[in-house]
């Protein structure tokens, strides 16, 4: 997901980050910020993500709700 690959490059300043990289550019409470802000311009964004057809709202989906899961972790 092109998403997360860019939360991903906010948070840590890289796009694939290792097990021992600690995200010190942004927290989870700027990446929550991140969604909702790419969310307001999505067409369908009341629809959740779906993966298999790939249409709805990505800001949705599982894998950018966990990371920043992740990230608050951190």
């Amino acid at each position: 997901l092109h998403i997360v690959r860019w939360l991903r490059l906010q948070a840590y300043g890289m796009e694939e980050p290792g097990p021992n990289d600690h995200p010190v550019h942004r927290h989870s409470s700027g990446l929550g910020f991140c969604k909702k802000a790419i969310s307001f311009f999505m067409p369908n964004k009341l629809t959740a993500w779906n993966a298999i057809s790939g249409q709805g709202n990505p800001t949705r989906s599982i894998e950018v709700n966990e990371f920043i899961k992740k990230v608050k972790k951190k």
